[in-house]
Order: structure tokens, then sequence, then C-alpha cells
């Protein structure tokens, strides 16, 4: 049996405020024409989230992040030459807007959740986007309930 794959990437989302709902930053590889996250190979001594920071950096330019601790969700799935790829996809918020493609990328988009989940090319990657919405959706009422009391 071949090893298996490992690779590591972020959604990253932007927000003009805490209120203001999320938009989800999607990009379209050249090699396949798919719509997903930034993500890539994790390299021998990096970490998970170590090889998501520096593709992301890479891929969209962006490095100023705020990770979201709680947030760690895996993709596995069969590549053409038979062996198995794990993707590990943490979440992030970008401070601003700023992107800008590396030669592996064609396009970008920031969406809404509804429309992210109507770009991105696979139905596990679209669950993300909702499990994502889900995460900061019960953190903004975990503070609603903090305020509260």
């Amino acid at each position: 049996m071949s090893e298996k794959v490992q690779a590591s990437g972020f959604i990253i989302f932007f927000r003009q405020d805490e209120s203001s709902a999320p938009l989800f930053l999607v990009v379209k590889d050249r090699a396949h024409n798919n719509w997903g996250f930034p993500k890539g190979h994790v390299e021998q001594g990096e970490s998970l989230i170590q090889a998501a920071t520096r593709e992301t950096k890479e891929e969209v330019g962006i490095s100023d992040l705020k990770i979201y601790d709680g947030f760690e969700e895996k993709i596995t799935y069969k590549l053409s030459d038979g062996r198995e790829k794990e993707v590990t996809y943490f979440l992030a918020e970008a401070k601003n807007k700023d992107v800008t493609l590396n030669d592996e990328l064609t396009d970008y988009a920031w969406l809404l959740t509804y429309e992210a989940i109507g770009r991105v090319t696979f139905v596990d990657t679209a669950l993300l986007v909702d499990k994502a919405r889900n995460f900061l959706f019960d953190l903004q009422e975990q503070k609603r309930e903090k305020i509260n009391k």
C-alpha cells in the first residue's frame, strides 16, 4: 500500500465587522479548473498549520491571518495514480480582501456562504463551507450568551 499524501489549507473568510456575514475566499486551480480553497502538500518537517500558512502565502499572497482554534476538518480522496490524499483544513480570518494569485491559480472570488457552496467544485468542499459558517455562528451565539449573563 502506498503512502497517503498529506496536504493542508485554510478556509479563509473576511468580515467588515463581527456582525457582518462572512465572505469566503474560493480559488480556481489552473491544473484541473476546480474551485476550492488554497491548499498544498505538507513538506517534511512542517506541521499542518505551517504548511497551510506557507501555501496560503504562496498561492494567494495572504500572510496576516487569525487562525480559529477548534476548527479542523479532513477530506480524503483518491488521486489519479491510485494514492490516497488527505487534506486538512483550518479556519482563518483575513484582515482584508487583498489577493495576489500565483501561477497555479487562475481566478478567485469572495463569496457569501450560499454563493461559495454553489461555486466550489466538489460536494465535500461545499460541506466545509457550511461547517465553517456554522462554526462562526456558534461562536457568535456563545459571545451573545456571555454578554446576556
